[in-house]
């Protein structure tokens, strides 16, 4: 959001200075400028683009497609939108709310808000509004994609593969596409359709790093192991400042024993995002592997510290402090874990079993206790029935 405030500013202050809009002898009305931050937007020159559309708002400032044409500026500034902060995306659902309230039929708007909304997790919401923008316009490719995700985020593997084959009907050549759609036919147990699709975006962007990434968790299913970590490693070498792939490949080799190897992958991904939760998660398991538990429940509680809901990291925790007799914490985390995810049993058995062992003693010292009043009560009224 510090970018779009800066850059609005700067905005407003060239809007009274830039001859494009002081000049109102220019003759360059409001259609050209849009077509001019189209054309930015189009060609990825999305400061330009940001910049243009908030000096045109000073002049035009109740035109719906100028306010939607600001917010996929700022929205494609930075398109790894899961790292996005949330603020950025109420700025982008308010502007493109008035916008909608100018031009109910604006699909532009409909389509950034529905982004919006889905990385703020209100699913249904952008649901609902990629199909409004579809509705007004079906003709784009990338509408079908953001239904697509937001399908596949809900678990709804087969309306989003619906979507996918929407959106290569309209683009056929676009990797990313097929890359998306192998991902559903994938998670639906697809894996031959899946695998071709992988093929499929390869083929059309030989340096497409989610496809390989994606091959190579197909290879794993496979036990074709150095095919899975021949293209875990492609992945890395076509991104090697993305985290995430070596944390993937760290995980596939922690699967397979090779430990050390795996701990250099992990430590590689923090050094690249300090904030990398999983990365800390699974130095975590390693070390509970080897039997080092404090080392291990450092780094689970930090890896919470990142990221308060992550499962697996309140798991291993749980067992941490379990195994290291302290139950009360153990508690904590498998109480923590349920939360997270309710239909996970085996962390209830774990609940139980921490309560057991936490009051294990002073249960059994209650019942030596009330056995030995019992016996002493009972002989002091035997003698008195015998007086």
């Amino acid at each position: 959001m510090r970018f779009f405030i800066i850059l609005y500013l700067i905005a407003l202050v060239f809007a009274f200075t830039n001859p494009i809009l002081a000049d109102s002898e220019t003759g360059k009305d409001v259609d050209v400028l849009l077509d001019q931050a189209w054309e930015l937007i189009e060609d990825e020159k999305y400061n330009e683009a940001l910049i243009l559309c908030a000096e045109s708002l000073v002049k035009y400032p109740e035109n719906s497609k100028l306010i939607s044409y600001r917010s996929l500026a700022f929205l494609k500034l930075d398109d790894n939108w899961k790292d996005r902060e949330e603020k950025d995306f109420e700025l982008v659902i308010k502007d493109c709310s008035n916008a909608i309230a100018i031009d109910s039929r604006n699909d532009n708007a409909y389509y950034c808000r529905g982004i919006a909304y889905l990385y703020t997790y209100e699913e249904d919401l952008a649901l609902s509004d990629f199909s409004k923008a579809i509705s007004i316009n079906n003709k784009y490719a990338d509408y079908f994609l953001l239904k697509g995700m937001t399908h596949f985020y809900k678990h709804m593997y087969d309306l989003a593969s619906a979507d996918f084959n929407k959106a290569i009907e309209l683009n056929p050549t676009n990797a990313n596409y097929y890359s998306q759609r192998g991902m559903a036919y994938h998670a639906s147990k697809k894996n031959e359709l899946a695998m071709a699709d992988y093929e499929k975006s390869i083929s059309l962007d030989p340096e497409n790093a989610n496809a390989y990434l994606n091959i190579a968790k197909l290879y794993g299913l496979k036990d074709q192991n150095e095919k899975a970590l021949e293209n875990y490693t492609r992945a890395i070498e076509l991104t090697p400042s993305n985290s995430w792939n070596y944390v993937f490949r760290g995980e596939f080799l922690v699967n397979h024993g090779d430990l050390d190897i795996a701990l250099i992958d992990f430590n590689k991904a923090i050094e690249l995002d300090p904030n990398n939760a999983e990365a800390f998660v699974n130095i975590g398991i390693i070390q509970s592997k080897r039997g080092e538990f404090d080392k291990a429940i450092k780094d689970f509680e930090h890896a919470i510290s990142l990221n308060p809901d992550i499962e697996l990291a309140h798991s291993n925790l749980g067992h941490g402090y379990f195994y290291t007799g302290n139950y009360r914490k153990a508690i904590i985390h498998f109480k923590e874990e349920i939360e997270i995810n309710p239909t996970n049993d085996y962390a209830k058995k774990m609940l139980r079993s921490s309560y057991f062992q936490l009051y294990r003693w002073p249960i059994i010292a209650f019942i030596i206790v009330f056995s030995v009043l019992f016996n002493v009560i009972r002989k002091m009224k035997r003698r008195e029935i015998e007086v």
